[in-house]
């Protein structure tokens, strides 16, 4: 049946494609999460539904860039330190490949040499996913929609997991794909493989829905508002991911003083959010009573837990740290810092000091490690470029929405950007189109057409 079915998705999705790049970015966005799902195996590689989707919606940006180019699409400013982190990656990677593809173990792409390649290439294509989106969206009605799309599918995803969370509770089995048991309590997981994973899809596009709910963009009413905003922190918080819960938790409390900061509403509508929070959280409380489960304490807990123990996360940035001390310029080149640390004893000499096993879960210690501060700079560059820029939106937009998402972006990249420091792997597929959207956001805010209006 997937035999028969697969080649008529490929011709919809290249129908609808070439006619318009944005329906495109429409399927993109809805496939986003769907990690499991008709997964191709080859070559040690694992590429998702998604990611195929994204090579298309890529290929028909460049096709209608070269052939058809519209002007001014991109915030240069903004655009440019990613470009050039992408140009050290390159560099880097082909300096290096010499000298690791030695090692390389043949057809399997996740050997030296071979992974370095692969580490290059998805850097490259992440890129073209952002400005394929950004490209694609054209006005603020493509923009709507395109965050209607997000939204209302993440929404329908936290629904069913929440949904299926609860039959279990009673006893019934559905959708047990969404499910995760830890520390005696089943949470979520959505279509992830593992719970942190659907907490870093949820990471950006939480706070998003967050403001433009609070702000009554799309005008769907108090109660679904409340409901919608409701299901979503509920799905953040049963995902157990201690830093997606730091992240939200931090998010519901800067989200009033920054309306206010930026006069979006008034002093009360703020405070009127933050009583519907705290009583969102009491009644999350009420549900572990009535349950007899023990899962708030477990989850608060882990939040010292963490801070206390020096577990393998804490010690993979000691050894990311040594790393970087040894080869602080250019790094041990793109992809390279977990084998250069089996190959060179660094894993060994922390384990032997630390009595901990190193993991290699930190976005920040692997582009030290891995491209020094060659790579670290321009990478630090264009989050300080994008935060001013949406920053500038916020104040010089003349349309609400595009105020509320400005506010939602910057909000949900602090929060990424704070996931990313127990996790790796920057080039997730669900984590480039949300730059793509914010690229879109800061064109179209700062147009003088949209800022008279």
């Amino acid at each position: 049946m997937y035999t028969l079915l697969l080649p008529l998705v490929v011709l919809f999705f290249i129908g609808i494609t070439s006619r318009r790049l944005l329906y495109g970015i429409y399927v993109l966005l809805i496939l986003l999460p769907y990690e499991r799902a008709f997964v191709t195996k080859a070559y040690g590689l694992n590429i998702k539904m998604a990611e195929w989707a994204g090579l298309g919606c890529v290929v028909f940006f460049l096709w209608n860039y070269i052939t058809r180019p519209q002007r001014k699409m991109f915030p240069s400013w903004v655009l440019r330190p990613i470009l050039i982190f992408a140009f050290v990656n390159i560099v880097l990677g082909l300096l290096d490949l010499p000298s690791v593809m030695k090692f390389t173990a043949t057809l399997n792409f996740n050997s030296p040499g071979f992974r370095t390649i692969k580490v290059v290439s998805w850097c490259i294509f992440s890129i073209f996913i952002a400005m394929a989106t950004c490209y694609a969206i054209r006005d603020v009605r493509d923009l709507r929609n395109a965050i209607g799309i997000l939204l209302t599918s993440t929404l329908i995803l936290c629904a069913l997991s929440l949904t299926a969370m609860m039959c279990n509770l009673f006893g019934i089995t559905f959708a047990t794909w969404t499910l995760i048991g830890r520390a005696g309590f089943v949470g979520v997981k959505g279509p992830f493989s593992e719970p942190q994973y659907f907490a870093l899809y949820l990471a950006a596009i939480v706070p998003i829905a967050l403001v433009i709910f609070i702000l009554r963009v799309y005008r769907v009413g108090t109660i679904i508002t409340i409901l919608g905003s409701f299901s979503l922190l509920l799905a953040n918080y049963f995902s157990f991911s201690t830093t997606g819960l730091a992240g939200v938790t931090l998010m519901i409390f800067a989200i009033p003083f920054l309306i206010k900061h930026y006069r979006l509403v008034t002093t009360s509508k703020g405070m009127r959010f933050m009583v519907i929070i705290v009583l969102s959280i009491y009644i999350i409380f009420l549900v572990g009573v009535f349950f007899n489960v023990d899962f708030i304490k477990v989850t608060i807990a882990n939040y010292f837990d963490k801070l206390a123990q020096q577990d393998s996360r804490w010690a993979g940035r000691v050894m990311g740290q040594k790393i970087f001390t040894d080869h602080p310029l250019i790094g041990v080149g793109p992809g390279n810092w977990e084998w250069i640390a089996s190959q060179k004893g660094y894993g060994w000499l922390v384990e032997k000091e630390t009595y901990v096993r190193p993991s290699y879960n930190c976005l920040y210690w692997e582009i030290l490690a891995d491209l020094g501060l060659a790579g670290m700079i321009p990478f630090v560059w264009f989050f300080f470029n994008l935060f001013r820029a949406l920053s500038k939106s916020v104040w010089r937009a003349g349309d609400q929405f595009l105020k509320a998402l400005a506010l939602g972006l910057m909000l949900g990249v602090v929060v990424l950007l704070g996931e990313y420091y127990v996790t790796f792997n920057f080039y997730r597929i669900h984590v480039w189109p949300i730059f793509g959207i914010a690229l879109a956001t800061i064109r179209l805010s700062l147009q003088p057409g949209e800022r008279r209006r």
